[in-house]
């Protein structure tokens, strides 16, 4: 599991960046199937994750694309890669049922990351491809209004090497890639 401490001014700039984003998509279906009352802590949280992701792979932040339908709409972090971040180690990577059912979300690599929003402090924690989670996930409703595919803790691949896992990330995706309109699910 690799560790990223985003400073107290990245997680200033992520409550900015969540803050818009929040602004931009409280129409969305994503945000108004959440029962939290407070839907702002998501935003927030999923900036966190998409910028400790970002950290990780030692890429750019652009604030504009995250900020914007541009990138709520887009893939999290670089060309193939989206984030899950959530506040508990126990919790598990999920796809949302409708995911399920678009191809080209089961082609990318899904990354869990467990955020602390007071601290920023975040375990980018493993991940596994769409198709994965499609096939071997546990599909189940709890307590949002959207069903999911839960992915087991245990057979997420784990994060220890950036290189590493872009290079297996990027063949993964080629192979799932050419099998997107074999109507597997």
């Amino acid at each position: 599991m690799a560790i990223v401490e985003l400073s107290s001014a990245l997680v200033d700039q992520c409550k900015l960046c969540a803050q818009q984003r929040d602004h931009n998509r409280r129409n969305s279906v994503d945000y108004s199937s959440d029962r939290t009352d407070d839907k702002s802590i998501w935003s927030f949280m999923g900036v966190l994750g998409e910028v400790a992701l970002l950290t990780y792979f030692e890429l750019e932040i652009d604030w504009e694309y995250l900020s914007t339908d541009k990138g709520f709409c887009g893939v999290d972090v670089g060309d193939i890669w989206e984030v899950r971040a959530m506040s508990k180690f126990g919790n598990r990577l999920f796809l949302w049922s409708d995911e399920v059912m678009k191809p080209n979300k089961l082609s990318y690599a899904w990354s869990k990351v467990v955020v602390d929003p007071t601290t920023g402090y975040c375990n980018v924690c493993g991940w596994a491809m769409g198709y994965e989670i499609a096939a071997r996930g546990v599909h189940d409703q709890y307590d949002c209004k959207r069903s999911s595919y839960f992915y087991p803790n245990d057979q997420l691949r784990q994060h220890r090497n950036p290189l590493a896992d872009q290079a297996l990330s990027r063949q993964l995706h080629t192979i799932y890639k050419n099998i997107e309109h074999e109507g597997i699910f």
